[in-house]
């Protein structure tokens, strides 16, 4: 839940990055086929560059041994178990509460989606050279749906009016902007949470209408939209004539078409890119030692390491590897009798099979809990992967304190 919960945030922020660029670039713009591609790409790039992980390789740089990867055992099985039992209880209502918005979202576009077919069933059909006309009483009436068109009765085909809204639903339909609607619309449904992504939805919604406005005379079609009463219900699936955003439609289609520097302003998208990937898609690590093969895997093969490019796994992760040792650690009977408790610090070399080898104790407590510690690590199981430097399996030191600590009753 934490990676997931990580990912969505550097979606926020790289799609909020994309976002400021087109609104002080592009934005109102006589720009239209390159801000639709804007939206789109920007949308996609910010669902993939946080999933790169492109390795820089960056200067060696020494680590201390203690302090790189040591996992903290407390060995307190009732304590541990239940913070276990309450992260996994987290995770799991967010990850729900996340999936049920995601699925009603679905479902409603989905409504939608079959609310629009059910219309073509019921609607009257004329069919022209560009497209098929439904013709309906549906008060959302004229829109596009891909190739179909939904034209309003009591709107004449043949008159200016009707010329002039047949021409804008035309150019909607060659455009292919319900694609671009549908793909939007999936993409929220997934991305609720990422206010950018509504953003850009509504933004490339008015650059649809102002693509297919622009099919038409500015005094006519303006004329038209301000004489017109439009409801407030409709279909997100479709492109509708009579949308929103009047005084925006209108600037546009009255504003001169400017072409100076509209090379600069395509190009703001590449240095939004670039920062995306620099902050979300790189990451550095240390280069493999220059040294001759065959010297290195000699000596790869009898040297343990205390810090390498990557650590071995074990089965289940971090958590499991909690539990196992919270299951397995055996306080001596002597040293409860005694009142013994502390930590004891030991270093156990996780080897190139994955297997236990040689555990050192680095500062003990008793011989007591000093055995008891060792002879728990001794039953870990295989970790899933080795360690490696420069790309080959290493034996690695891992740094385990382990506390021995007594209930108030003993």
């Amino acid at each position: 839940m934490t990676a997931l919960l990580i990912y969505l945030l550097k979606v926020i922020t790289c799609s909020a990055l994309f976002a400021g660029c087109y609104w002080l670039a592009l934005r109102n713009e006589h720009l239209f086929q390159w801000n639709r591609f804007y939206i789109i790409v920007s949308v996609a790039l910010s669902i993939i560059i946080p999933l790169l992980n492109i390795t820089l390789y960056a200067p060696n740089i020494v680590m201390p041994a203690m302090t790189d990867y040591a996992a903290r055992f407390v060995f307190n099985l009732d304590e541990v178990t239940a913070v276990e039992t309450s992260s996994v209880s987290w995770a799991w209502l967010g990850w729900t509460l996340c999936m049920f918005f995601t699925l009603l979202l679905l479902i409603k576009e989905g409504v939608a989606f079959m609310r629009i077919l059910r219309l073509k069933r019921r609607s009257e059909r004329i069919h022209i050279p560009e497209a098929v006309l439904y013709c309906t009483d549906n008060a959302m009436a004229p829109f596009t749906f891909f190739r179909s068109i939904f034209w309003k009765n009591e709107i004449p085909v043949d008159s200016g009016e009707g010329r002039c809204i047949l021409r804008h639903e035309l150019a909607h339909m060659r455009l292919g902007h319900s694609w671009d609607k549908t793909l939007m619309q999936l993409v929220c449904c997934v991305f609720w949470m990422n206010p950018f992504f509504l953003l850009f939805r509504r933004e490339l919604e008015l650059v649809h209408e102002f693509a297919a406005d622009s099919e038409s005379s500015a005094e006519e079609l303006s004329s038209l939209i301000l004489g017109t009463l439009y409801p407030n219900y409709y279909y997100d699936f479709a492109s509708r004539f009579f949308q929103s955003n009047i005084k925006r439609r209108i600037f546009m289609i009255t504003k001169n078409k400017k072409l100076s520097m509209n090379l600069l302003r395509k190009m703001s998208i590449i240095p939004a890119t670039l920062v995306a990937f620099l902050l979300f898609a790189f990451s550095t690590a240390q280069p493999p030692p220059q040294r001759e093969v065959t010297a290195e895997i000699e000596m790869l093969e009898s040297e343990i390491f205390t810090y390498v490019d990557e650590m071995p796994e074990f089965p289940g992760g971090f958590e499991a590897l909690l539990k196992f040792m919270a299951e397995n650690v055996v306080y001596p009977e002597k040293a409860k009798e005694y009142g013994i408790q502390g930590t004891v610090y030991l270093r156990f070399a996780v080897t190139t099979i994955g297997t236990v080898g040689e555990v050192q104790i680095m500062r003990g407590v008793d011989p007591l809990l000093d055995a008891a510690a060792v002879e728990a690590v001794k039953k870990l199981p295989a970790f899933n992967k080795p360690g490696k430097q420069g790309g080959t399996p290493v034996s690695v030191w891992y740094n385990t304190p382990i506390t021995f600590k007594l209930s108030e009753s003993n």
